[in-house]
């Protein structure tokens, strides 16, 4: 599966939840058989919504060699733990790219701490789904500025890092 960037899959014609606006907190992505399927179902999808036709996505068709790669390891957190297993083969993994010659950090990391994304994550989460958690519109703007502020310490740690490989679970099925 891939997970792209917010916002450039049109989240607006999903089926559900049938929402105009599209959904907050939320998107849109492949799943596929292979790399290269996803990059095909990708390509296929990137695009903007409705309400923002200028909006344009390259994705790029530059195929490197593996050893060029920058790769992020972040096999566990202690504000997401996850199943040793799970962080031994994200590890193992790394360590593989690691011996093929891919630069291998980790110890790389976006300049927040995980404590504070993750604050400001489950705030938003929760005024979005919990009818007993409402926020006044003035903290949800000062929440949607803080995860704005948190998308942009990402895009520059991506100037530096091509890869973020990390759990996308904290425990197995």
């Amino acid at each position: 599966g891939h997970k792209p960037t917010f916002d450039i899959v049109a989240s607006d014609g999903l089926p559900v939840p049938p929402f105009v606006a599209g959904v907050d907190l939320a998107v849109a992505g492949p799943l596929a058989r292979s790399a290269e399927d996803l990059d095909t179902t990708l390509r296929l999808l990137v695009g903007p919504g409705r309400l923002n036709h200028a909006a344009r996505v390259d994705l790029p068709e530059v195929r490197r060699p593996l050893r060029e790669y920058r790769v992020a390891l972040w096999p566990n957190d202690a504000i997401a733990p996850v199943q040793r297993e799970i962080a031994d083969r994200c590890q193992s993994l790394g360590d593989r790219l690691a011996a093929l010659g891919v630069k291998v950090s980790d110890t790389a990391r976006p300049a927040f701490s995980a404590e504070h994304a993750a604050s400001v994550y489950r705030r938003l989460l929760s005024a979005a789904t919990n009818s007993a958690s409402t926020l006044a519109h003035r903290d949800w703007l000062q929440l949607d500025e803080e995860r704005t502020r948190l998308r942009l310490t990402w895009r520059e740690f991506f100037r530096e890092w091509d890869i973020v490989l990390c759990p996308i679970a904290a425990c197995v099925a």
